[in-house]
């Protein structure tokens, strides 16, 4: 029975604990009370802001590292540091009596390949026209000799005969006429009526007409006989000559294309060469140093009389001369880290301090932002970039600034601590001081808009004049209720318990 009505004790006092706790959830302790009054703030009115700092260094829109593209000597160069020069003005004078003597080599290579190949070309074009009239004569003497051959083989025709026995006729007519005039002039001869040499002519006559007789007579013989089998065979030789003499010319011509391939080649050759040698005219002009830009000089690598390398190998290689910035714009390179890049955009504003000038604030826009993260120093960053509105005179290139951009801005607005709001079931709350510390102080309903992690911006809730607890009496306040209320369960979630914001958060609803 005992047992009994010390469980009953025992569970009546828990539940007035608990209720004394819901009455008043800061305990019986007036001093811890007391204590935590003395830290209450109020509604504060000024310029709110959300920014993104970020640490970089001053260039310009453009910087080039200005090189030769020959080596050798540096006979003229007369710019300093900070003089400033327009896009194409003289910078430098390099040797050029090694570039000349290449010039002047090239230019003889590229002359005797040129007269190579006017050479081959002139001998082609004749040997072009010379081997196309050969095949035609060769063609020509085949034609001819096979209609040769093909006359032997058919043997001969009856004109053929009817016109060696008509030269028969004619010419035994003549012997008549030749043998009765020679027996006239013997008669006379030896009447001594006629000289010698009257006697000799007729003679001499009728021996040339029975010589042509014969001849004719042979000539009519031998064409009703036919033509020899060694005629033929050698009829038919002299074709098969007139067919090699035909191959050896279309050979001749064939030949002609690989002469043209060599006329290719060479003038491949020349072109080679002429490209050389614009290339070693191209190193002659480059012996003079012109600006690629207009700006100004921000270094100087070398002195007169230095002697520096080609720069025309990579981007990488060669000797610097100066460097040329262009200062018409002033842009700050930085970086941010990657946990901010979902706040920025282009074109928002920025204030910029430079460590040379401490005390002066320059003005700034973000132009633009990078397309990649990585890391610097094991941390996440992308790089960005500002312009600087204001001050390019005063600044210079490789300066260390301090910038920060302005994500949100808000003048006159109505601020709060941030560690003073209670966020409960996604509404928010601060709890105010109230005139009687018996009274348990008001759990008030607020509205709120941006937060810089500091600072929260009041839409409605409170009045100036009220005040309310900070987020170090809230902690004071729930520390002292579980010191009066040891092992006691917290039901809900205790004063000041909200959830962790980062600085620079995006706004509550």
């Amino acid at each position: 029975m005992k047992r009994f009505l010390s469980i009953r004790y025992i569970t009546a006092f828990a539940a007035i604990a608990i209720l004394l706790y819901f009455i008043n959830p800061f305990g019986g302790s007036k001093t811890s009370a007391g204590d935590a009054a003395d830290k209450t703030a109020q509604i504060t009115s000024g310029t709110f802001e959300i920014i993104v700092s970020c640490a970089g260094t001053v260039t310009a829109l453009s910087s080039v590292d200005v090189k030769s593209r020959v080596g050798g000597t540096v006979e003229y160069l007369k710019l300093m540091e900070g003089d400033y020069v327009n896009k194409n003005d003289l910078i430098a004078h390099i040797d050029k009596r090694n570039i000349l003597l290449k010039v002047k080599q090239n230019e003889t290579d590229l002359k005797s390949a040129q007269a190579q190949l006017e050479k081959s070309k002139i001998s082609f074009e004749i040997d072009k026209k010379n081997y196309a009239n050969e095949f035609k004569r060769a063609e020509a003497n085949a034609d001819l000799s096979y209609s040769n051959l093909r006359l032997l083989q058919k043997g001969s025709r009856p004109e053929e005969l009817s016109q060696a026995e008509a030269q028969i006729d004619l010419a035994r007519a003549n012997y008549d006429n030749s043998r009765k005039n020679f027996n006239r002039h013997k008669e006379l001869y030896n009447k001594n009526l006629v000289s010698q040499s009257a006697m000799d002519s007729a003679r001499a006559a009728s021996d040339v007409a029975a010589a042509q007789l014969k001849s004719a007579e042979e000539k009519f013989n031998l064409l009703k006989q036919g033509y020899q089998s060694e005629e033929i065979q050698k009829a038919n030789f002299q074709y098969e000559v007139s067919l090699c003499s035909v191959d050896e010319a279309k050979y001749k011509i064939e030949s002609l294309k690989i002469r043209e391939q060599e006329i290719k080649n060479l003038e491949s050759i020349v072109e080679k060469y002429d490209i050389i040698h614009q290339d070693s005219l191209e190193q002659l002009k480059d012996t003079t140093v012109l600006a690629p830009i207009s700006g100004v000089v921000t270094q100087k690598w070398v002195d007169e009389g230095g002697i520096i390398t080609s720069g025309i190998s990579s981007v990488t290689s060669g000797t610097n001369i100066l460097t040329l910035s262009d200062m018409s714009e002033i842009k700050i390179k930085a970086n941010v880290d990657e946990t901010d890049i979902h706040k920025l955009s282009h074109n928002l504003g920025a204030r910029v301090k430079l460590d040379a000038y401490q005390k002066k604030v320059f003005k700034a826009k973000l132009s633009s932002i990078g397309p990649r993260v990585y890391l610097k120093d094991n941390v996440p960053v992308i790089d960005i970039t500002l312009d600087l509105l204001e001050g390019s005179d005063e600044v210079k290139v490789g300066m260390t600034a301090d910038a920060e951009i302005i994500i949100a801005s808000e003048t006159d607005a109505k601020l709060i601590p941030n560690d003073s709001i209670i966020e409960r079931g996604g509404k928010h709350f601060v709890r105010l001081l109230n005139g009687n510390e018996s009274q348990k102080p008001e759990l008030r309903p607020v509205k709120i808009g941006l937060t810089n992690g500091e600072k929260t911006v009041l839409i409605s809730g409170l009045n100036e004049n009220e005040r309310f607890y900070t987020g170090e009496a809230l902690k004071a306040m729930k520390e002292s209720t579980a010191k009066a209320q040891p092992g006691m369960p917290l039901l809900g979630s205790p004063p000041g318990a909200r959830s962790t914001r980062s600085s620079g958060s995006s706004s509550r609803k």
